[in-house]
C-alpha cells in the first residue's frame, strides 16, 4: 500500500469513526530507541550526521486514524523553522508533507498504546542535497494534522525544534581501496628511513612523510617500555625467516599520517599513498645538510586534483619548552609537522584535512584507550595497564608482547600518553572520529579549509608524548595519574599559542650551531662533506638527553637500547669531533646510570651487554669489550679535554674495569684464563664465547688507558698493576695470533684500529688482513681453504650489489638464508678501509688511503635515499632464482637491512672514517695537536674546520682549521688558529717520492724537518702556531724541485729555438704570437720558487734545456 493510499484510507476511516478526530500527540526524541527496530536504532539515525549521509527521522503519531498528514518544517542555514498549517513563514523555512512528497515518508508499523489502540511509527527523509552538505546546521520540527472541511488542517501537533550539524565525512580506507569510504586506511609504508629527534624524543618517517613510530620518554626504551615484537620484517630468506608484514617492531605507533579529501572527488587520499594511486612527484630529503628537519613533497593528482603538498617534520630543539604542571618540568617529547597545501587549479577548492593515528603504545594495541578533547581539538591515546610480558622469538601474537630482556619476563608498569593536535590555517581541528565511533585503537581529527588558487595554506600538526612511572617502579599504578593535565595540556597550549615557522627556524639554527661547534669538512666531493654532517647529526639523535646513553639503532624493536660498547665508540666519535659535552654525558651514563653487579672482590663488576636508557639490564651477558671501552673512552676524552677532576670522578669505575677485565667473575661466562693469559667472554657479535682476539685487544687497550689515567692521577701502584695485566694480555694475544686458528673475522682488525696493539705492518696484523683478503689460509696456511670476507667480483655471491664490500666473519649465518648467504655490513666495510688508512702512515704514495676512500665510495652508493646507513646491506635482485632480500623488492636504492640508522654500526663510524683522512692525535695535557693528513689521489685539497682541544677546564677551547692541499709543485698544510691562542702543532706532510724536495718552509721561511725516505713523510716537530690575533695563520710548505716544461710556448714542439726566443720575450714583458692560442706561454717563474723575475729562472731554463736538473 502506498503512503498516499494509506493516508487516504486513514482519513476515510477517521471521518467514519468521528467527525472531530485529530492527533493527540506526536513524539520524536532523537536519541530514543525506535520501537520494533534493532537495538541502537534511534529516532534520528544516525544521531551524529556526516557529510553526504542520509538521515532517517523517526516519529510516532497517535492514536492511529486521528490524522491524515505528516509533515516536517526545516531549515538548512541554522535558523529556526517557522510556519503553520504546512505554510512556511519565511524564506529559510522549507516544508515537505506526506500528501505531496510521499516518497520521503514511510509508514513502518503500529505500536500498541496500552489503552486498546495503536500509535503509528513513520520514517521521514529530507530530500535536499544541501541538507547533507558539510557544516550545515539543520533545524527541524515534525508535525501531523487531520484534514478538515475545505481541505484545511485541523489539530496540528508539533514536536519541539531539534537540530543537528552535518559533520565532516568519515575518511575511510581511502582512494584505491575496495571500500574507500569505510573503516580506516591500511598500514602502508614506503622506504621508511628519514629520522628526526631532539635527544628527548625521536621518530622515523617513510618516504611519503608518514610516521613510522615515535620514541618517548627517551629516544630509546626505558625500563618497562618495549614493542609488540622484535621486528625483522624483511624477506623470507632473512633472519628469522617467515615473519609477517605486521611484525615491524615499531615503538608506540602503527602509523600516523595526513589525509586530504576535496569536494572535487569526495574521497580521501591518504599520504601513505598505497600503490601510488593518489600522489606523484614524491621527493624527500633533509631540509639542509645542517639540520634534522625532513622535507617531503608530493602532488595530489588523482581524479583531476592538483594540490601540491609540502611537509616539514622536526622535533623542536633550542626553544623555550613549555613547563609542565605539578613539578613535571619542561615538556620536550614533541614532534611537529608543518605542511602547506597549494591548489594549482584555476578555481578554489574546499578540502577536509585529516590526521589519522593508529597507536600501539608500549607494544600493546589491546590496551590502548583514546579520548577527544573538544576544547583543544586534540585526540589522545593512552596505555597505563600494568602487565607482565613473556614473548620471545619471531612469532609473538596477541595478547603477548615482546619481552626485550633475557629474563623470563618483563613487567610493564608505566602510563604512556600520546596526543595529536592540528591547526589548519591557524584554527584547531574541530572534527573527530569520536562523534560516530567508540573505537579505542584508531582515530582521526580533521578540519575543513578552502584552498584559493595558487596560495599556500598552512596545516600544522603536533604529536606530544608524556609518561608517568610509579616510584618505586613496582608500585601500583594510580587511577588518576595527572599526565594529561600536567604534561600534555601545557604542550597543547604552547602549540596553539606559538608560531611553528619560528619554532622550526630556531630548531634548524640549533642544529647548525651544534654542528659548527665541532669539526666540519670541506672536500672536492660534496658527498663527503654531507656525510660528515649527517654522520654527526645522526649520532646526536641516538643520544638520550635525559640520562646520556647512546642507543644502538632504530627500525628494530631490539635495537632501541644502549650497548655500552656502541655507546663508548660513539662517545669517542663525539669527542674526536669536538662535541665534548655529549661525550661526557655518554661516559656519565656508564658511570651513573648503567647497572652493574658487585663481584666477590667487593667492587662493581662488568658492564652488562645491553641496557635500557635509564640503566636497567636488558641482556645480562658478559661481553667484555663493553667493559674495556670505558677506560678507553675516558682517556680518549682526556686527551682532548684535560680535566683532572673529571678523571677523579670516573676513576673508581676505571679501577672496577681493570679488575673486571682480568679476574674471574661470579658469572662463569666471564673469566680470566691463566693458561692463555686472555679473557674468556662473549664476543663482539654476541653469538659465541671464547678468548677472542678482538675482545682481548680491547682489554689490552683498556688496561693501557687505565694505567695512563692512574699515572695522571698519581696512583703509581694502580698504574703498574694495569700495565702488568696489559702485558699478560699482550703475551696471550701474541700466542693466539701465532696459533692463527680463530675464525676469519673482520673484528680482528681491532688489533690495529682502533686499539693500536700492533702496527698495521706487523706480521700479526698483515696475517689477519691476508686471511680477510683470501690470500692466506688459517693455521698458518695449513687449512685447506681460504676464508675471504671480501665479496670479490665473480665470487658465488657476486651480483647482489655487494662487490668489494666486506662480510662480518666466515660462515656468518645471522642474516641471509638465501643463495647469497649472509652479506656485508656498513661497519665491516668501513673497518676494512680503516686498516688501510692507518697503514698509509707506513706506506708511500696514496694506495692505502685510496683503498679506504674506495670503500666509502661504495657505501655512499648504498646509503638510503636521505643518506642514512644501516647495520647490514641487503641483497639486490639478480634473477628469479636469486631474488635478493630487499625490504622493497626491486628498489635498489634501498638496501638498508636489519636496523637503521645506527650509531656505532653506521653513522658514527662514518664520521670516524672521515676523520682518518685527517689523522688527528691530541694531547691536551701538553697543549699539543699532531696531524698526519692523507689526501687521496682524487682530491687536491681538504679542510677540517674547528678541530678542537681544551688543555684545562679553565682554558679556552682551541679551534684550528686545517687545510691540506696538493699541486704539481708541492704540498701545503695550512693551520688557521681561529682564536689566536697559544698551542703547539706538529704535522706530517706526505710527499711524492718521485719528486725531489727543494725546500720546506713555514710562512715562507725555511723550517727544520725530518724525511722518511721510504715513505716520503716529512715530519714537522710540534712547535707553537702563530698566535696573538684571531685567525692567525701558519703555513707549512714542501716545495718540489720542479721546473716548468722546456716547451715554453706550449706548441708541443721541443726543444726548439722558438722556446728560447719566446722565453726572453716574456721575460721582457712581451706576449709572443707564437704562444699557444689557448694555453698561452708559461709564466716566467720557470723554477717555481715564487720569486720572479730573477736570474735563477734564466739559469734554470738553460740548465733544463741542456738536459740538466731544475737546480744544481
Amino acid at each position: 500500500m502506498t503512503v498516499a493510499h494509506r493516508l487516504f484510507t486513514l482519513a476515510g476511516l477517521a471521518l467514519t469513526a468521528t467527525a472531530v478526530a485529530q492527533p493527540a500527540f506526536i513524539g520524536h526524541t532523537p536519541t530514543q530507541q525506535v520501537f520494533g527496530e534493532p537495538s541502537g536504532i534511534t529516532n534520528r539515525e544516525p544521531d551524529a550526521v556526516r557529510t553526504g549521509e542520509q538521515v532517517d527521522l523517526w516519529v510516532k503519531v497517535g492514536p492511529s486514524f486521528s490524522y491524515d498528514v505528516v509533515l516536517i518544517y526545516y531549515t538548512v542555514d541554522g535558523t529556526s523553522p517557522v510556519g503553520a498549517n504546512g505554510v512556511p513563514s519565511n524564506s529559510s523555512t522549507r516544508v515537505i508533507r506526506s500528501s505531496t512528497n510521499p516518497s520521503q515518508f514511510a509508514f513502518i508499523r503500529n505500536q500498541p498504546n496500552g489503552i486498546g489502540g495503536n500509535d503509528d511509527w513513520w520514517r521521514i527523509r529530507i530530500p535536499d542535497a544541501d541538507a547533507r552538505a558539510y557544516g550545515r546546521t539543520i533545524n527541524y520540527r515534525i508535525a501531523a494534522w487531520r484534514t478538515g472541511g475545505g481541505g484545511l488542517p485541523v489539530g496540528e501537533q508539533n514536536t519541539p525544534v531539534y537540530n543537528y550539524r552535518v559533520l565532516a565525512p568519515w575518511p575511510g580506507a581511502g582512494f584505491g581501496q575496495p571500500n574507500p569510504g569505510a573503516g580506516y586506511p591500511p598500514v602502508q609504508f614506503w622506504k621508511e628511513e628519514a629520522f628526526i629527534g631532539n635527544t628527548f624524543t625521536a621518530a622515523m618517517l617513510d618516504q611519503n612523510g608518514t610516521l613510522w613510530d615515535m620514541y618517548f620518554p627517551t629516544p630509546g626504551g626505558v625500563q618497562g617500555v618495549g614493542t609488540k615484537n622484535e621486528g625483522y620484517s624483511e624477506q623470507a630468506d632473512t633472519f628469522p625467516a617467515g615473519l609477517s608484514s605486521e611484525k615491524r617492531g615499531q615503538m608506540h605507533l602503527n602509523q600516523a599520517m595526513v589525509g586530504i579529501r576535496s569536494d572535487r572527488d569526495n574521497v580521501t587520499h591518504w599520504l601513505s599513498n598505497p600503490s601510488g594511486v593518489s600522489f606523484n612527484n614524491v621527493t624527500q630529503s633533509y631540509l639542509s645538510d645542517e639540520t634534522n628537519t625532513v622535507r617531503t613533497t608530493q602532488t595530489l593528482f588523482a581524479n583531476g586534483n592538483n594540490i601540491a603538498v609540502t611537509q616539514s617534520d622536526f622535533a623542536p630543539a633550542g626553544i623555550d619548552f613549555p613547563d609542565g604542571l605539578a613539578g613535571t618540568g619542561e615538556q620536550k617529547h614533541m614532534l611537529i609537522k608543518r605542511m602547506t597545501l597549494c591548489n594549482n587549479l584555476a578555481t578554489a577548492q574546499d578540502v577536509t584535512v585529516y590526521y589519522y593515528m593508529d597507536p600501539a603504545l608500549n607494544g600493546g594495541d589491546q590496551y590502548d584507550a583514546m579520548f577527544w578533547d573538544a576544547a583543544r581539538g586534540a585526540m589522545t591515546a593512552f596505555d597505563k595497564t600494568t602487565r607482565t610480558v613473556t614473548g620471545t622469538g619471531p612469532f609473538i601474537s596477541d595478547p603477548n608482547e615482546y619481552n626485550i630482556t633475557t629474563f623470563g619476563n618483563m613487567q610493564k608498569n608505566i602510563a604512556l600518553y600520546l596526543t595529536a593536535a592540528m591547526k589548519v590555517d591557524g584554527q584547531p581541528a574541530n572534527e573527530n572520529w569520536r562523534d560516530t565511533s567508540g573505537d579505542q585503537s584508531q582515530g582521526w581529527i580533521a578540519r575543513r579549509v578552502t584552498l584559493p588558487p595558487g596560495v599556500d595554506v598552512s596545516v600544522e600538526i603536533m604529536m606530544a608524548g608524556a609518561h608517568f612511572r610509579p616510584e618505586p617502579i613496582t608500585a601500583p599504578m594510580p587511577g588518576s595519574d595527572g599526565v594529561y593535565d600536567n604534561e600534555i595540556v601545557p604542550m597543547l597550549d604552547w602549540f596553539y599559542a606559538s608560531n611553528m615557522a619560528t619554532t622550526q627556524t630556531t630548531t634548524d639554527t640549533y642544529w647548525a650551531n651544534w654542528l659548527n661547534n665541532g669539526v666540519t669538512l670541506d672536500t672536492p666531493d660534496a658527498r663527503y662533506d654531507k656525510l660528515m654532517k649527517r654522520g654527526l647529526l645522526g649520532t646526536a639523535l641516538h643520544q638520550d638527553g635525559v640520562h646520556g646513553g647512546i642507543v644502538a639503532g632504530y627500525h628494530n624493536g631490539a635495537y632501541y637500547y644502549v650497548w655500552p660498547r656502541d655507546a663508548m665508540w660513539a662517545a669517542v666519535t663525539l669527542a674526536r669531533t669536538g662535541h665534548f659535552t655529549e661525550a661526557r654525558q655518554a661516559i656519565d651514563w656508564m658511570r651513573v646510570s648503567s647497572y652493574r653487579d658487585f663481584e666477590a672482590w667487593g667492587r662493581k663488576g662488568f658492564w652488562k651487554q645491553k641496557c635500557t636508557t635509564d640503566g636497567f639490564t636488558v641482556w645480562g651477558a658478559p661481553q667484555i669489550d663493553g667493559t674495556a671501552v670505558f677506560p678507553w673512552a675516558v682517556q680518549f676524552l682526556d686527551n682532548l679535554q684535560a680535566d683532572t677532576a673529571y678523571l677523579n670522578l670516573n676513576y673508581s669505575a676505571v679501577r672496577d674495569s681493570v679488575l673486571a677485565m682480568t679476574t674471574d667473575s661470579s658469572d662463569s661466562r666471564l673469566r680470566w684464563e691463566e693458561a692463555f693469559n686472555l679473557t674468556y667472554s662473549n664476543n663482539l657479535w654476541e653469538d659465541s664465547y671464547d678468548t677472542f682476539i678482538f675482545s682481548n685487544a680491547n682489554v689490552h687497550r683498556g688496561l693501557k688507558d687505565a694505567a695512563k689515567i692512574a699515572t695522571t692521577l698519581g696512583f703509581a701502584s694502580d698504574a703498574n698493576d694495569a700495565n702488568t695485566r696489559a702485558g699478560w694480555v699482550k703475551s696471550g694475544l701474541d700466542a693466539r695470533l701465532n696459533w692463527d686458528g680463530e675464525n676469519t673475522d673482520i673484528s680482528q682488525l681491532g688489533i690495529v684500529y682502533p686499539f693500536e696493539v700492533y702496527s698495521p705492518t706487523d706480521f700479526n696484523s698483515t696475517r689477519v688482513m691476508d686471511r680477510i683478503n683470501g690470500v692466506r689460509r688459517k693455521f698458518n696456511n695449513a687449512h685447506p681453504t681460504a676464508e675471504p670476507l671480501v665479496n670479490y667480483a665473480g665470487f658465488p655471491n657476486d651480483g647482489y650489489g655487494w662487490t668489494d664490500l666486506i662480510n662480518r666473519y666466515w660462515g656468518d649465518g645471522y642474516w641471509g638464508g638465501g643463495p647469497h648467504g649472509a652479506g656485508p655490513w656498513f661497519l665491516t666495510t668501513m673497518w676494512y678501509g680503516a686498516y688501510y688508512a692507518v697503514r698509509q702512515d707506513l706506506s708511500p704514495g696514496t694506495g692505502d688511503i685510496d683503498n679506504h676512500k674506495y670503500r666509502l665510495d661504495l657505501l655512499l652508493n648504498r646509503v638510503g635515499p636521505v643518506g642514512l646507513g644501516a647495520e647490514q646491506i641487503g641483497a639486490r635482485f639478480v634473477d628469479n632464482s636469486k631474488p635478493g632480500s630487499l625490504l622493497y623488492p626491486g628498489q635498489n636504492d634501498f638496501m638498508l637491512q636489519t636496523a637503521w640508522p645506527n650509531a656505532w654500526e653506521s653513522m658514527s663510524f662514518f664520521t670516524d672514517s672521515l676523520m682518518l683522512f685527517l689523522d688527528y692525535t691530541p694531547s691536551a695535557r701538553t697543549n699539543t695537536m699532531t696531524f698526519e693528513p692523507k689526501l687521496p689521489s682524487t682530491w687536491n685539497t681538504m679542510t677540517y674546520n674547528n678541530v678542537r682541544m681544551q688543555p684545562s677546564p679553565l682554558a679556552p677551547v682551541h679551534s684550528i682549521d686545517v687545510t691540506v692541499s696538493r699541486d704539481a709543485f708541492g704540498e701545503t698544510h695550512t693551520f688557521n688558529n681561529d682564536l689566536g691562542i697559544a698551542v703547539n702543532v706538529g704535522t706530517v706532510i706526505r710527499t711524492d717520492l718521485t719528486k725531489p724536495i727543494r725546500s720546506v718552509t713555514r710562512n715562507d721561511v725555511a723550517h727544520p724537518y725530518t724525511l722518511d725516505a721510504a715513505t716520503g713523510r716529512v715530519t714537522i716537530a710540534a712547535n707553537p702556531l702563530e698566535s696573538g690575533s684571531l685567525n692567525a695563520q701558519t703555513v707549512y710548505r714542501v716545495q718540489y724541485d720542479i721546473c716548468d716544461s722546456i716547451d715554453f710556448n706550449n706548441n708541443g714542439v721541443f726543444p726548439e729555438d722558438q722556446d728560447v726566443v719566446d722565453f726572453f720575450d716574456v721575460l721582457a714583458g712581451g706576449n709572443p704570437a707564437t704562444c699557444d692560442v689557448v694555453l698561452g706561454c708559461q709564466d716566467i717563474d720557470f723554477n717555481n720558487n715564487g720569486v720572479f723575475p730573477e736570474d735563477e729562472d734564466v739559469v734554470a731554463f738553460f740548465r733544463v734545456l741542456a738536459g740538466g736538473g731544475c737546480t744544481e
